[in-house]
């Protein structure tokens, strides 16, 4: 299928501004998965015009929303790797409380806030 853009250096600004506009009329999966595969391989080579475009409030709005369904899954990748990372902390400060660390070193490596957690886990299990 031919999505009319050119993926080499030399993307044509007009091109790209109709690429961006016409791509979100492709809504099956597949089409949908062939129109990121080009995007990435056109910013890749045009970076300068990429850039451009994503200054304009416009364009940056339907860059966006071409790339949502991609972005919505990596802010989800991000937020699980932050919520496990956050337990990890946790499981750490509380084996710290109970290995007898000083509450100001658990704070100074962990903050403040991990370390209120812990010590209230522990004491909510007490």
């Amino acid at each position: 299928m031919n999505y009319g853009i050119t993926v080499t250096g030399n993307a044509d600004e007009n091109e790209v501004r109709r690429f961006i506009r016409e791509a979100k009329k492709y809504i099956t999966p597949a089409d949908k998965q062939n129109v990121d595969a080009v995007l990435q391989v056109s910013v890749s080579s045009n970076t300068e015009l990429f850039q451009k475009l994503r200054k304009e409030k416009a364009m940056c709005v339907a860059l966006n929303n071409l790339m949502k369904d991609e972005l919505d899954a990596r802010e989800a990748r991000g937020e699980a790797r932050g919520e496990a990372q956050g337990v990890n902390k946790l499981k750490e400060a509380i084996i710290a409380i109970k290995n007898g660390i000083k509450p100001s070193e658990i704070k100074k490596k962990y903050g403040k806030e991990i370390f209120d957690a812990a010590d209230s886990v522990i004491k909510s299990l007490a």
